[in-house]
Formats: C-alpha cells, sequence, structure tokens
C-alpha cells in the first residue's frame, strides 16, 4: 500500500482547509494525481469533518506542535483504522 501517498493526503488536509473540504464532499477529485490504492481511495470516503476538528489526529494535541514523530504515528493509526473498516 503506498501510505505515503494517503500521508500526504491528510496531512495537506489538515494543513488547507479548502483541501479538507473538497476531501470531505469529493474524495475521488480531490484526490486525483495522488498514488492510492483502491483500498485507500474507499478508506478516504469514510472520513468525516470530526476527523478534522475534534476527531482522532487532532484530539488531545497529537497534530499540533513540532513533533514529527507523534504526527507520523497518528496519521499511521488512524491510515489503520480506517483501512481495517473496509
Amino acid at each position: 500500500m503506498s501510505f505515503e501517498a494517503f500521508e500526504q493526503v491528510i496531512g495537506r488536509a489538515l494543513l488547507d482547509e479548502i483541501f479538507m473540504n473538497q476531501l470531505l464532499t469529493n474524495p475521488a477529485g480531490a484526490t486525483h494525481g495522488y498514488d492510492l490504492t483502491l483500498q485507500e481511495s474507499e478508506a478516504l470516503t469514510r472520513l468525516r469533518p470530526v476527523d478534522f476538528s475534534d476527531g482522532y489526529l487532532r484530539k488531545s494535541g497529537q497534530v499540533q506542535g513540532a513533533d514529527f514523530a507523534k504526527k507520523a504515528r497518528a496519521i499511521r493509526e488512524f491510515y489503520e483504522a480506517l483501512i481495517s473498516e473496509i
């Protein structure tokens, strides 16, 4: 699986509210050009606004701050949880 592409999509959505809204309303269009697997693309269709507001990635400051390793772990766990639901 292309975790790197998935990580880029989620990371961009966390930093760019316009992209996040596009991802939530039109995942296929928002991710055009990213090298995602079919499973990853399907997982992205399961995202909800809460996942970016007070959801897993942002709760308890897991994505705020400068700790890149902590951010990477949070995104990896989020990815694994989404993929496991498919």
